[in-house]
């Protein structure tokens, strides 16, 4: 999809299911295996790109741990290399969202102050080895999105190595 001079493209990282729909929605009587898809989402601009998420990672892993994760190949077919990703914008820090963090050699990563509060505690992090392994303690003004609309730009945050602005006219 075009969006200006943005080109968004979903990329799929695996499919994989971990629960019954019952479990999942108990208002369902139903058996099967509740099937998801765990996405990533590629923005390419003219002076930037960027992968929101980066989904469920290599294995082995202990979450999903059939699913086969695709994402280097799929930004293959996207023609964009995992060094050509500037920014890694995570949603949110679940295991299906953080699996390939660090394999960007170039990229900046960030995530809302209030989450990376949460998640990066001694106590948290003790019980996430999806996050203890792979974070690391920023300086609390290192990076910042703003939920403050920013006409000119999508996200505030620094150092790029080349100048990094999005621009959706």
């Amino acid at each position: 999809m075009r969006i200006g001079e943005l080109d968004v493209l979903t990329l799929v990282d695996a499919t994989g299911t971990f629960t019954t729909v019952s479990e999942a929605f108990p208002a369902l009587d139903s058996g099967e295996q509740w099937w998801l898809p765990i996405n990533t989402v590629l923005v390419r601009g003219p002076e930037v790109t960027v992968l929101i998420d980066t989904g469920l990672g290599p294995g082995p892993r202990s979450f999903m741990p059939d699913a086969e994760s695709q994402l280097p190949r799929e930004l293959a077919q996207a023609l964009a290399g995992v060094e050509e990703i500037d920014l890694v914008v995570h949603t949110h820090l679940h295991v299906d969202h953080v699996g390939w963090d660090g394999a960007f050699p170039n990229a900046r990563y960030v995530v809302h102050a209030d989450e990376w509060s949460f998640f990066s505690t001694d106590e948290s992090l003790a019980g996430r080895p999806h996050l203890r392994d792979k974070s690391c303690r920023w300086p609390k003004q290192a990076c910042s999105i703003s939920s403050t609309p920013r006409p000119s730009s999508l996200p505030a945050c620094a150092p790029f190595r080349r100048p990094a602005t999005l621009r959706a006219t």
